[in-house]
């Protein structure tokens, strides 16, 4: 699911501008999931090995289930708010990467920063959604 996070997040595949996969509204997020079926599976289907999408295929209705029904409790163990939490990660990547990138605009001269520049962006590069 993070690689379909990454590519919601960043806007890659564009039929997922459509829908609002990330909405903390679990009757929104359902519908988003149910009438953005084809486009989910566009979606992994790029990003995702063909086992894992022959099994979600197989199991797509117990995935909107464990998306949009809130576990019992605050315990925050449960599957539902993993892959709830899991939405936030490309938002907290994007977030360390404009830290990193002030932290060294701020904290070296115009020649270090030169020098550690293209090692940043090589942490964007490595990300498969980037």
């Amino acid at each position: 699911m993070s690689m379909f996070y990454n590519t919601v997040y960043y806007k890659q595949e564009n039929c997922t501008e459509d829908f609002d996969y990330f909405s903390r509204d679990m009757r929104i997020k359902k519908e988003s999931y149910t009438t953005g079926k084809s486009c989910f599976f566009k979606t992994i289907n790029k990003t995702c090995p063909a086992n894992s999408v022959a099994y979600l295929e197989n199991n797509y209705e117990k995935l909107l289930d464990v998306l949009t029904i809130p576990s019992d409790g605050d315990t925050c163990s449960s599957l539902h708010d993993e892959l709830n939490g899991r939405q936030c990660e490309p938002q907290m990547k994007e977030l360390m990467l404009k830290a990193m990138m002030l932290t060294l605009s701020t904290s070296f001269g115009r020649k270090e920063r030169r020098m550690y520049e293209p090692k940043l962006l090589l942490f964007k590069k490595y990300d498969p959604a980037a």
